[in-house]
């Protein structure tokens, strides 16, 4: 396939003729037609003086918008996450997204849970913040509450690490995005905010994810049955300072005894004492992550 953003010519058409390529690669996008051609525009930056406030895509029932640079990201998001994701969620439960992002979970949550149901969506990015509440505009949902904070432990306020990767932004330097920038931002437990019960949480904070689940230890005693989504990224937590296996030894402390590993990348659900042996083994790519789907009943 012919290389999008090193070709010349297509370069000097896109300057010459910026509409209708932004139009062709929008489509790709939303994926009217073959994904790809976003990818490979991504890839190449074609995309960035075209989709300077972002590019348009499908969630679910609703449109929304994305930084460019990971436009390619969403165009194959974590399929077999989401699946376990819209799956999970039922009409009239409250659903918890911790690291919000620009909203694509909660607005699956928000789909799925209905005018009965309620989603709390916690970012502390302003970035992020402005084209989250931006995409729940557009999408007209009102049973959606945003949280201008960062999860943690302990209320106080906290060095963020915002990265040149909207999707990477967290308390720790991140080992596959560069830091662009550090803001403070006021970290508080869950439990301070979000009252019990919630029936599902998605929890995807960068090598934070134990910090968050101490800082909610209320709202999960409060909170049965419960449906847990967390990532688990072992060179994140490695970052911060903590062992990977420390993850799924804390969903065991908290009374999760049916825990799967969504690897989404192979799209395979795998059971997690495998994992955890070739985590032991360091068998496993240091890019490797993938979700923890966790339930207690």
């Amino acid at each position: 396939m012919m290389k999008l953003g090193r070709n010349p010519l297509v370069r000097a058409l896109v300057q010459a003729w910026p509409a209708p390529w932004r139009a062709l690669l929008e489509r790709a996008a939303r994926g009217d037609l073959p994904r790809v051609l976003y990818r490979k525009a991504v890839a190449h930056e074609l995309v960035h003086p075209l989709f300077p406030t972002g590019v348009t895509l499908r969630c679910g029932p609703f449109d929304f918008v994305v930084p460019a640079e990971v436009g390619a990201d969403y165009c194959h998001f974590e399929p077999l996450s989401q699946q376990a994701f819209v799956d999970a969620v039922q009409p009239g439960m409250t659903v918890l997204d911790v690291g919000a992002n620009v909203g694509y979970y909660t607005l699956l949550a928000a789909s799925r849970a209905g005018e009965g149901g309620r989603v709390h969506a916690v970012e502390p990015c302003d970035g992020n913040l402005a084209v989250l509440s931006r995409n729940l505009e557009r999408a007209g949902v009102r049973n959606v509450t945003v949280h201008n904070y960062a999860a943690g432990e302990t209320k106080r306020q906290r060095t963020f690490h915002v990265t040149e990767s909207s999707i990477d932004h967290g308390f720790y330097p991140h080992p596959m995005a560069k830091t662009v920038r550090t803001v403070e931002v006021t970290e508080m437990p869950v439990d301070d905010f979000i009252p019990a019960p919630v029936q599902v949480a998605k929890v995807d904070v960068e090598g934070g994810e134990i910090e968050v689940l101490n800082g909610m230890r209320r709202l999960l005693a409060e909170s049965r049955p419960f449906t847990l989504f967390v990532e688990w990224s072992p060179w994140c937590m490695r970052n911060a300072g903590r062992e990977p296996l420390e993850l799924p030894a804390k969903l065991a402390e908290l009374g999760f005894d049916e825990v799967t590993v969504l690897e989404d990348r192979t799209r395979r659900r795998r059971p997690l004492a495998e994992v955890e042996a070739e985590l032991r083994a360091r068998e496993l790519p240091d890019d490797w992550y993938a979700n923890l789907l966790a339930v207690r009943r």
